[in-house]
């Protein structure tokens, strides 16, 4: 076929792309390119909440008061494109942009959020005042998530010396010594015999604390 706009011999396959020529496409992808564009910047862009809270230096608590007082109406819900079970919020950025000097006037964290970073400091307070030095490592050691060593002297049940020295044997057992080795391996071991997973995890806890006395 022949294109009378551009002088141009093209073949005509099946599907929409061949409707035009190469240049009428480029030339029809370029004018909706443009109409988007004047369509945005009269508009607006509707954009992921997560976007807009980089963009415009705000917080999810504000973008949630804002839209329960009414200030951020322009919003859309749809299906999280990671997530099936659920959703995502978009905002309209031209709107964000209008109310952001009113938006930013709302408080920055609920009430929850205050107070589980006010435990955070708390709890990491806590663990500051029972990390310990390991020369072999050469630098300070911090209980690590999930220590019952911290938990107990967190919650006051166990003195700071002590907190302290069950973390030092922790971390030289599982740092300086084979024993996460020989109780992988004798854990191996016993689930190959029947053993259920507790019972093998047991069990290969055991072995290992005797092999490895500390």
């Amino acid at each position: 076929m022949k294109c009378e706009k551009h002088n141009i011999e093209y073949t005509k396959k099946y599907g929409w792309k061949d409707r035009y020529c190469p240049e009428c496409e480029r030339e029809l992808i370029e004018k909706r390119e443009k109409e988007q564009e004047e369509y945005e910047r009269k508009n607006g862009k509707m954009k992921y909440k997560t976007t807009i809270m980089k963009e415009f230096d705000i917080t999810k608590n504000q973008i949630e008061e804002a839209i329960r007082k009414k200030i951020l109406t322009k919003i859309e819900e749809i299906a999280n494109p990671y997530y099936k079970s659920m959703s995502s919020i978009l905002l309209n950025d031209k709107e964000v942009k209008e109310k952001l000097n009113e938006i930013k006037k709302l408080p920055k964290f609920s009430n929850e959020e205050y107070e589980r970073k006010k435990l955070y400091q708390i709890r990491k307070k806590a663990r500051d005042e029972i990390e310990f030095y390991c020369e072999e490592c050469d630098e300070f050691i911090r209980a690590l998530p999930g220590s019952q060593a911290f938990e107990s002297y967190f919650h006051g049940e166990i003195p700071k010396e002590k907190a302290i020295g069950l973390l030092k044997k922790a971390h030289i057992r599982h740092v300086h010594t084979d024993y996460d080795a020989i109780r992988e391996e004798e854990y191996e071991k016993n689930r190959k015999i029947g053993l259920s997973w507790e019972e093998a995890h047991h069990e290969a806890k055991i072995k290992a604390r005797q092999e490895i006395n500390i």
